[in-house]
């Protein structure tokens, strides 16, 4: 069975590619779909666009007639019952299976992040920056929000330090390979005898999926435009066309 992962998608927060995910998941070939998390931005009861309600009824549609399961996010949490009896899917803390003898662990990430999980000033403020970042991109067009967080160190800390847990942790539970989100920074490592792959986000400017089939787990870069440039991030993925 092709499995299909993809997380950070923030519905309601004013700036994602729902309507673009609604139409990759209506073409693309695959049995099993994981929501990686963070399928909502907050909790709480938010007006949204079309588009995200194209893609609720895309997940909704699926649901029938696929395995799809949502992983529990820190932006969604709580909302397992919800989600569960909205989209008819299936809602878990965190997912395991196996696959041609190898072991898969997906969970959001969240957990091996200190500033998250500690609920501290420096989490809120880099919420808020993140946020208002993201907005500016939204209304120019601009790529003001990698320039500024993506290449920060201390960005770039926060996602090695949610890699390394995650690596150990995936270590510790006998897991083959290892997903997370999380931190939006779509990337493959190997440590420990494990591989990580991070699936990144569907709330900016570059939108990456994981498919894992008979081949291995491959990260692939969604590109809207066939023209665009891959690997435009600086992270070795596959080119992936909408079509």
């Amino acid at each position: 069975m092709t499995t299909l992962i993809v997380s950070d998608v923030h519905l309601g927060s004013g700036f994602n590619r729902a309507g673009e995910l609604a139409s990759l998941l209506t073409r693309k070939s695959f049995g099993r779909l994981i929501i990686l998390g963070d399928l909502f931005d907050r909790p709480q009861t938010v007006m949204l666009r079309e588009s995200e309600w194209d893609l609720m009824d895309a997940i909704r549609s699926l649901s029938q007639r696929k395995e799809v399961i949502w992983v529990e996010g820190n932006h969604d949490e709580g909302l397992g019952e919800v989600i569960s009896s909205t989209l008819g899917i299936r809602t878990e803390k965190e997912y395991e299976w196996t696959s041609r003898g190898k072991r898969f662990l997906a969970l959001h990430g969240h957990q091996f992040d200190i500033y998250t999980s500690s609920g501290s000033f420096a989490a809120s403020f880099a919420g808020f920056t993140y946020g208002m970042l993201r907005r500016i991109d939204n209304f120019t067009g601009t790529d003001l929000f990698h320039r500024l967080c993506f290449e920060n160190r201390s960005w770039k800390r926060s996602s090695e330090m949610v890699k390394e847990s995650a690596l150990r942790f995936g270590m510790e539970r006998g897991a083959d390979i290892m997903f997370c989100g999380h931190t939006h920074r779509a990337e493959k490592d190997t440590r420990y005898g494990v591989e990580y792959v991070n699936t990144g986000c569907w709330s900016d400017l570059y939108c990456h999926y994981a498919v894992v089939d008979e081949h291995g787990a491959m990260l692939k870069e969604f590109i809207a435009d066939s023209g665009a440039q891959a690997n435009r991030l600086g992270f070795a993925v596959n080119r992936a066309n909408a079509a």
